[in-house]
């Protein structure tokens, strides 16, 4: 598994960052994990940052599964999960995923 040192030094939103990297990479034991990733838009040709990526094979075709984490102090809304929708097809993700932290 790649290094995905949380350190108390890092903002909150960073150590949650890397603590999702470390669970998937831990789910998916068969999958390459990338924390902080830079993957460029096949249709914008901008270099997209995403948090988390995964690239496995499913049946041998490549698949890309990006990941958005998000710690707000309030819920996500329609307007988060449609941009998120827009870098998944840029990047041409098979799939995307948020995972969404709500502070109280």
């Amino acid at each position: 598994m790649a290094d995905y040192t949380i350190d108390a030094a890092d903002p909150r939103w960073k150590r949650f960052e890397k603590l999702v990297a470390r669970i998937v990479a831990t789910l998916s034991s068969d999958a390459v994990v990338t924390y902080d990733d830079k993957i460029p838009g096949r249709l914008s040709g901008v270099l997209r940052q995403i948090d988390v990526s995964i690239r496995a094979a499913k049946a041998e075709q490549p698949q890309l599964i990006i990941v958005q984490c998000r710690d707000y102090a309030k819920p996500l809304d329609v307007n988060d999960v449609r941009e998120f929708s827009s870098v998944i097809q840029d990047v041409g993700a098979s799939k995307g995923m948020m995972v969404c932290a709500r502070v109280h």
